[in-house]
Parts: structure tokens; C-alpha cells; sequence
């Protein structure tokens, strides 16, 4: 995962298209009190 200010991460094309495929294909797993609470591929709002 990265953490950056935005437009201030250079990398390379191949990089960004990496980037691009890990976003398309997260899953995004909630957790409370150490079971599962949420399994999504949508990332949870803030």
C-alpha cells in the first residue's frame, strides 16, 4: 500500500499500470475483534 501526497508520486509507466491492476482487484477485508466483519471489493468509506 502507499501512502503519498497527491501528484507527488513519480513512477514509471509500467508502475502506474501495475498500480492500476492492484486497485481493480483489491479486496477490502473488515475486521472486529479479531473475526470478519465485511469482505467487499469495494474500499470502505472513510
Amino acid at each position: 500500500m502507499f501512502f503519498f501526497e497527491e501528484n507527488t508520486l513519480s513512477v514509471s509507466d509500467e508502475v502506474k499500470k501495475e498500480l492500476d491492476w492492484m486497485r481493480n482487484n483489491a479486496v477490502w477485508i473488515s475486521f472486529k475483534n479479531d473475526e470478519i466483519k465485511n469482505i467487499s471489493d469495494q474500499a470502505p468509506e472513510a
